[in-house]
């Protein structure tokens, strides 16, 4: 029987639109991300422009690249592209006749950080200290009017270079709080001369002046890009109810589109993460769409194709910017219009690319191996298809059946669980962590749609293996929970994290996590999480006057009462750096209690005993959930590796590590199977 697919609309996406004069053949563009992609002085190289000619023959309509560096004060890294370099020019050249041969429009992203300034002495409207760290020093020099007055004329002439280098348009970089936003802010720009000002329009100086010198450096029918934020996200800054104020200003100055992003860096409201809503700041570029008669782009949490078609739909904006998305899948629009929906490898937000920047190391994504290495990695059938085993349907496991499939090999996976995912599967349970079982969805979808004959509830032993005369084996087991030597810890009380994240247990209101790492924290947040009431059914419960509002938010917000106790100072150490504050702070919001420097002495029926350095203390609970960690799980490599002549180790069944680790592994080792 043929199964039903619901359609989803796609009539918007993909019709043309205008900037000035320049046609774009969809609404989705690739906003501009520092990839790390570029030679040490950011000349473009091979390996930055293979990386985006892949998204411009995948579909993407504009694609922008930067933030470029065009001045002296700018802050930028050196690897950032270079506008100020002459023998750049060339290959800025190269890149966009690639561009658009390929298919697409491109423009490039002019950068000023001001006092987020990576590099040497920052600059900045005020010398306001960064709300982040950055490799800059000390605080930020106040711009001279000569400085800024040069800063305004090296974007005009950047953006020269750019149109007479065949680049399609030129953005702004005033998003994120970068320099054209520390000048709008009242937060940052504190100056009493005509480039400050109490009122928001006398703030507006230096944006103004700045486009209009811009315009008339590059004619009238060159498109500007203006990027800025819908809000700064910030106390005391600039809001979307501002934005919308300056909007037309902006129109007027010269801007032939704005393209709303993030609010400041140092924002605590989460924008990129996946407990992010998709679309959440729709509505707040809708209020600066209305002010305008350009076209409005929206970038940030745009994950799904119902989000693009319906925020397009309701004339909340005219485009669509999909970073990561297309780093994760540079055929997302091509797929997309071809209605190959479960084709799609959907970005998760695990923000493993952000963190890869914040760490100076080139971009790597946790799905697509490839990304960054296209020069390097192509899938190719192999010149002497075998037959090749898998052990284990974790993230590792089933990228390497997959890569193998597509190479041509015969492909046994073996799965000991009811399910596929491995510690995938269980790391998308709590709350705000769901949408990585589209990670674990692709995998399976790719399972079914290439024919690897899956055994699932099947544990494999070195003789079931041998009786499949495989020539070549990866063992991508896993790991094993490590179970501490705790008095106690036997107790009926006492339950595995994996085991609550399964639903295998039940579980009290006072619970005690002993463990402080992503899995210990993340099951505090599914833990926290459980008995609370769901957003839509408290807004029921509130219109029809069933309870009150306070009610229902303290019913939404609070649950369970739960501990996490941790030997080390930090918790979620191996959580990456641009996720795990705002784990930390949901915990904080929920109301979990952290105890660090906690050694666990006793588990008792009804209460924990640990002391803190010298002082003994114990808390009162009825359930314990332990999650320290995990061990390989390689005793099956060990009997096997001598009695098949290919036998591959992968993932954390060679060393407990992250997702990515293991699905790069599981991909290396597929396309080593010769």
């Amino acid at each position: 029987m043929m199964q039903y697919q619901r359609q989803v609309s796609i009539r918007k996406i993909f019709s043309p639109i205008k900037i000035n004069k320049l046609e774009i053949k969809n609404r989705i563009l690739m906003p501009a991300m520092h990839m790390n992609y570029t030679g040490s002085k950011g000349e473009i190289n091979d390996k930055f422009t293979a990386f985006y000619e892949e998204r411009a023959k995948g579909g993407c309509g504009l694609i922008i690249i930067g933030g470029a560096n065009f001045t002296k004060t700018s802050g930028c890294m050196p690897n950032m592209v270079n506008m100020m370099m002459e023998e750049n020019i060339p290959n800025i050249e190269h890149f966009a006749d690639v561009m658009h041969k390929a298919g697409a429009t491109c423009a490039i992203q002019l950068l000023h950080a001001g006092r987020y300034g990576y590099w040497g002495q920052p600059y900045a409207p005020s010398p306001v200290k960064s709300g982040i760290k950055t490799g800059a020093t000390d605080l930020p020099q106040e711009l001279t009017i000569e400085q800024i007055q040069e800063i305004i004329e090296d974007y005009a002439q950047a953006a020269l270079i750019m149109k007479n280098a065949g680049i399609d348009a030129c953005e702004i970089c005033g998003n994120t709080g970068y320099l054209p936003a520390q000048f709008i802010s009242k937060f940052t720009n504190r100056r009493t001369d005509k480039y400050g000002g109490k009122e928001i329009t006398d703030r507006m100086t230096f944006n103004i002046e700045l486009l209009q010198r811009m315009r008339e450096v590059v004619g009238p029918d060159y498109p500007i890009i203006y990027r800025m934020p819908a809000d700064d996200l910030l106390p005391d800054s600039t809001t979307y109810k501002d934005y919308a104020i300056i909007a037309p200003y902006l129109v007027e100055a010269g801007a032939d589109m704005l393209h709303c992003a993030g609010g400041f860096h140092e924002s605590r409201v989460p924008q990129l993460t996946m407990g992010v809503p998709h679309g959440f700041s729709a509505v707040l570029a809708g209020y600066i769409k209305k002010a305008v008669s350009v076209p409005v782009a929206l970038s940030h949490r745009i994950h799904d194709v119902e989000t693009m078609e319906h925020i397009l739909i309701a004339g909340l904006v005219d485009m669509i910017g999909m970073g990561r998305p297309l780093i994760c899948d540079p055929d997302l629009p091509n797929k997309l219009e071809a209605g190959q929906l479960d084709e799609i490898r959907w970005c998760v937000a695990c923000n493993n690319c952000f963190d890869c920047v914040f760490q100076a190391q080139p971009v790597a994504c946790f799905q697509n191996v490839r990304a960054g290495k296209e020069l390097k990695y192509n899938i190719t059938p192999s010149k002497s298809p075998k037959k090749v085993i898998v052990i284990g349907g974790g993230p590792g496991g089933m990228e390497a059946a997959r890569v193998l499939k597509l190479r041509g090999h015969e492909v046994i996976l073996f799965e000991k669980e009811n399910y596929l995912g491995g510690e995938l599967f269980m790391a998308g349970r709590p709350p705000g962590r769901e949408e990585l079982m589209r990670a674990v969805n692709y995998l399976i979808n790719q399972m079914v749609k290439l024919k690897v004959d899956v055994r699932m509830n099947t544990e494999a032993t070195v003789e079931t293996i041998l009786d499949e005369n495989p020539d070549a084996v990866v063992m991508a087991t896993g790991s094993s929970p490590i179970i501490p030597p705790i008095p106690g810890i036997d107790g009926k009380n006492v339950v595995r994290a994996e085991d609550v994240l399964l639903d295998k247990v039940d579980v009290g209101d006072e619970i005690v996590v002993i463990g402080g790492g992503a899995t210990g924290t993340e099951t505090a947040l599914y833990l926290a999480r459980l008995n609370t009431l769901p957003a839509e059914s408290a807004m029921y419960l509130v219109q029809h006057e069933v309870i009150p509002f306070e009610d229902a938010f303290e019913k939404w917000r609070y649950g369970k009462k739960i501990t996490v106790l941790d030997m080390l100072p930090k918790f979620g150490s191996n959580i990456g750096q641009t996720t795990r504050w705002t784990i930390l702070q949901d915990l904080a919001y929920r109301g979990v209690k952290l105890i660090p420097n906690a050694t666990v002495e006793e588990i008792t029926e009804s209460e924990v005993k640990y002391s803190v350095g010298d002082e003994r203390k114990s808390i009162p609970c009825d359930t314990v959930v332990v999650a320290v960690g995990v061990k390989p799980n390689n005793a099956l490599y060990e009997e096997l590796k001598d009695k098949i002549k290919d036998v591959r180790l992968i993932g954390d069944a060679k060393s407990p590590r992250k997702g990515i680790e293991a699905l790069e592994e599981g991909f290396k080792a597929a396309l080593r199977i010769e």
